[in-house]
């Protein structure tokens, strides 16, 4: 795996790799989405978390994701993440508890997977199978679109009563290149949960339609690029 710096994310540069990992690239110019888009469409895999491609180069915020038709969802917004009010729970219970109670339960989701897809597989097999397991950290809410896309994974804030759930894990065809979208934040442990190594695997194998290799270490080469934004001075970016 080798990692990216952004003025790599063009047509030649990506040309080298087979998978491109975006772990939360939140900030990509017209330029660099149009090399991305091209890169998968000629049948490279994608990996992408959270709000890769939201934001342009100085970090403004888009209305949607400059990828959402390589993705297969677009962006709507950020989801209930609260949890029940404070009158809700013991009295008792509520004289103990510290001040950052509240503030450390949000962002927290209930995960559950779909146990026909590619995630349900090795340690997600394991340790996750058919239960529904905590995630916590940051998500977007999305939408599904396109006869390619499909959902394999879900999200829905904990502890919020009738809360509903939302895409956390995407699969999609774009030209020739999969795709797997992940709304929620990936970075702090990109190359060792066990729901990562499903959905980093996955793309490699089809590039090419070539059949899945039995073992992880058969993966052809990887690109990761962190997040990187440009200052405007003025009129001229610096």
């Amino acid at each position: 795996m080798a990692v990216v710096n952004d003025w790599n994310l063009n047509p030649t540069d990506l040309a080298r790799y087979k998978v491109l990992i975006l772990p939360n690239t939140a900030c990509l110019d017209e330029a660099q989405a149009a090399a991305v888009k091209q890169f998968v469409h000629n049948g490279g895999g994608l990996v992408a978390s959270l709000d890769a491609s939201l934001f342009d180069v100085f970090g403004n915020p888009r209305n949607n994701f400059a990828l959402a038709d390589v993705f297969g969802v677009d962006y709507r917004g950020l989801p209930e993440a609260t949890v029940a009010k404070k009158e809700d729970i013991d009295i008792n219970f509520a004289k103990s508890i510290g001040p950052d109670y509240w503030e450390k339960r949000q962002n927290v989701f209930d995960f559950k997977q779909d146990t026909g897809s590619l995630l349900n597989q090795g340690r997600m097999k394991t340790y996750v199978g058919e239960d529904v397991v905590t995630f916590k950290g940051p998500a977007v809410r999305v939408a599904v679109k396109g006869k390619d896309a499909k959902v394999i994974g879900t999200l829905q804030a904990k502890g919020v009563l009738g809360a509903a759930s939302f895409p956390g894990v995407v699969t999609n065809a774009y030209g020739k290149g999969r795709v797997v979208s992940l709304p929620a934040d990936s970075t702090p442990r990109i190359t060792s949960t066990p729901i990562l190594i499903s959905v980093c695997v996955w793309p490699t194998p089809f590039v090419g339609r070539r059949p899945r290799p039995s073992r992880s270490r058969s993966m052809r080469p990887c690109a990761c690029t962190p997040t990187w934004f440009a200052k405007r001075k003025t009129a001229d970016s610096v």
